[in-house]
């Protein structure tokens, strides 16, 4: 017999006893995680906290980090959107509204900037793949870097997102890659997924940066290509 579910119920807090979630990871963000906070602080971080360190914790107290993270790089691209159309807008305010936005706040009368980032931001939510800035990686001269789907795809919402968990940003490393290969984890075989017509005779040409992903083609191929289609504009398997 089931168990039946208890009912939720709805309790008041006095406000002096709410206190803050602990510190789920002690040792703090990743290298990869800090890099890009620090990025995103420097950006619309410090209208929150006064400093790194303050504003850190919020991500630090989060069961995952990288989702916060994915959300403010969001917020900061957003913010750019907005200065780039009202370079003499209080930032500080509207990146309060952002904020809000991004939590689920509704205004009952919303403004006209409420409502410009807004859609802003629904853009900003839809380039997630898009690396925040697209940092100088170093592709080693005469060999291919080689990626696994999972270092490319993270799937925890059901969506396609980069995987942040991992210790590089696959985003730049993606957008700078002048072939994609792709290879088979049951035959080892190879296939292109982006420059096919830079191939010599099937051969990599000397002097491109070379990208290979190890993947399963009938469940992760249609994943891949998606991603790199975001990044890259096309693929190959079109």
């Amino acid at each position: 017999m089931a168990k039946k579910k208890k009912k939720r119920e709805m309790r008041e807090i006095p406000l002096d006893k709410i206190k803050p979630g602990p510190l789920r990871h002690k040792k703090g963000l990743s290298p990869l995680l800090e890099q890009i906070a620090r990025m995103i602080y420097a950006k619309v971080g410090h209208v929150v906290y006064p400093t790194f360190e303050q504003w850190e914790l919020g991500f630090i107290r989060d069961m995952y980090p990288w989702k916060e993270i994915l959300l403010w790089e969001a917020i900061a691209r957003t913010h750019d959107l907005y200065l780039a159309k009202h370079p003499d807008a209080d930032m500080e305010q509207a990146v309060g509204t952002i904020a809000g936005i991004s939590a689920g706040t509704v205004s009952e009368n919303p403004t006209e900037a409420e409502k410009e980032l807004r859609t802003l931001f629904l853009e900003a939510c839809n380039r997630r793949w898009m690396a925040y800035t697209e940092e100088p990686f170093e592709f080693p001269e005469g060999n291919a870097i080689v990626l696994q789907f999972e270092d490319i795809v993270d799937e925890w919402d059901g969506n396609l997102h980069p995987n942040l968990r991992r210790q590089l940003d696959p985003r730049p490393i993606l957008a700078q890659a002048d072939i994609i290969l792709g290879q088979d984890i049951k035959t080892e075989e190879f296939f292109s997924l982006l420059g096919k017509e830079q191939l010599e005779d099937g051969r990599l040409p000397a002097g491109l940066k070379t990208l290979v992903i190890s993947l399963d083609p009938k469940r992760e191929l249609g994943k891949v290509c998606a991603v790199v289609k975001a990044i890259k504009g096309h693929h190959d398997c079109e």
